[in-house]
């Protein structure tokens, strides 16, 4: 078997790993990434299709944030185009609601602007964001439940988390709720013009140009760990099978994923309890169509009142170039009405067709590209729905995992796995001397 070495092996190639392998070298550290696929990405790239460009999984990314400020420390070029996220439909109408002071206005919106019940509603967020903060043994939905009876203002409650943070009111930590909304994060998201694979692809190249190496269609088929230290990986690259000595090895794979590439038996029964009882998957429907005109007005819709699709896009409005010339497309993006399963997924596509067939007249006319079942079997929403991500560290010493299934407390998304990768990344940094 061919040996090599590295300082760092970072396995998977998405927005969490790709974050970390540049925080890496910028660092100086000799860092090897591995990815199962041909292209890299992950959930943050795309696929062509009858001259579509398709996401895989991520559709926005954030501008001016630390996502951004990697790329520009390593002179990758990271192309947005800025789309508002501030159009709600509620009450079969679209409304902007930009800036501060938005959820007070949706939450007015879905109340049928009764004034009364507005303020005892947002006077009790307030309260919870500014001075004691809900328990997560307690759901949002039970937590409002205590200052309302309003069954639209809850159901629409079920859009916002879902919006948010990718899980349902009933199912979402109330506590998790407010660190989320008190958490800073970058306030402008974008469409990348070209796909977000382009986008990847100009980090990757940033990262190979200062010494990192990065391998697509090579895949890990074993994490080495020695005395309960993790030593390097085996990677199956083509017909060659090579063992990957390292210092460290950080997992982009999601923390079940990431165990059975370790092996259980290195694993504490109360890591293993955590991975079987704790994390839990957000999951979902994506459904891309094309049509001969736009279906909305908005590069970004979200739909707080809809049964199963929370957020629609339009992202052909502002990027022409994700389509064939005289052709948009719009993304749909519905969540599952639990996150437990089983998954009844034929009949969670149904309920979004319904919602699109209702919001959007014309869309029995549009083209069905793509239907992706966001679920472990592809590529989940999230690792782990927010309120039950797991510790970044694992048992096994010099073990990381990065992504959104380790997210920081208040923080979602790819803006997540960056925060992850920055954490795996400071800490490497402290224990080689390098902090």
């Amino acid at each position: 078997m061919e040996q090599q070495s590295c300082d760092v092996l970072v396995i998977g190639s998405g927005m969490g790993g790709m974050c970390a392998a540049a925080l890496l070298v910028q660092a100086g550290l000799k860092t090897v990434v591995v990815e199962r696929l041909p292209k890299i990405g992950g959930r943050c790239s795309t696929r062509d299709y009858k001259g579509f460009k398709l996401a895989t999984g991520v559709d926005l990314l954030s501008l001016g944030g630390g996502i951004e400020q990697i790329f520009n420390d390593v002179g990758a070029k990271y192309e947005l185009t800025e789309a508002s996220m501030d159009v709600w439909r509620i009450g079969g109408k679209d409304h902007e609601l930009p800036g501060k002071g938005q959820l007070r206005s949706v939450i007015h919106l879905l109340t049928d602007e009764d004034k009364d019940e507005t303020e005892r509603v947002w006077g009790a967020l307030r309260r919870a964001l500014s001075w004691h903060e809900p328990s997560d043994n307690i759901s949002l939905r039970d937590w409002l439940l205590g200052y309302t009876r309003n069954q639209r203002l809850l159901k629409g409650f079920d859009g916002l988390a879902l919006i948010f943070l990718g899980e349902y009111a009933r199912e979402t930590p109330a506590g998790e709720f407010f660190r989320f909304l008190r958490a800073p994060r970058p306030s402008r998201l974008g469409f990348p013009p070209n796909g977000c694979l382009a986008v990847m692809e100009s980090l990757s190249g940033a990262i190979q140009g200062k010494g990192a190496v990065v391998w697509t269609s090579c895949e890990a088929k074993e994490i080495v760990v020695k005395d309960g230290v993790a030593k390097g990986a085996v990677v199956q690259k083509g017909e060659d099978r090579i063992e990957i000595a390292a210092k460290f090895v950080i997992s982009d794979a999601g923390p079940k994923k990431t165990v059975e590439m370790a092996g259980s038996v290195n694993f504490d029964e109360g890591y293993l309890k955590l991975i079987r009882e704790v994390l839990r998957p957000s999951v979902g429907i994506c459904i891309e169509a094309a049509t001969d005109k736009p279906l909305l007005q908005y590069p970004v819709l979200n739909l707080p009142e809809a049964d199963s699709v929370v957020q629609v896009f339009c992202p052909t409005l502002l990027c022409p170039e994700l389509a064939p010339r005289g052709k948009h497309l719009l993304w749909a993006m519905g969540l599952l009405r639990s996150s437990l399963p089983p998954y009844r997924f034929a009949e969670e596509e149904e309920l979004c067709m319904r919602d699109l067939r209702k919001f959007f007249p014309g869309f029995e006319n549009a083209e069905i590209l793509e239907v992706k079942y966001l679920s472990e079997d592809y590529y989940p929403f999230f690792h782990s729905c927010p309120g039950y991500s797991l510790p970044q560290k694992t048992p096994v010493m010099n073990l990381y995992n990065v992504g959104d299934g380790v997210m920081p407390s208040g923080q979602v998304a790819t803006m997540a796995c960056e925060a992850s990768a920055r954490s795996a990344v400071q800490d490497i940094k402290m224990r080689t001397g390098r902090a």
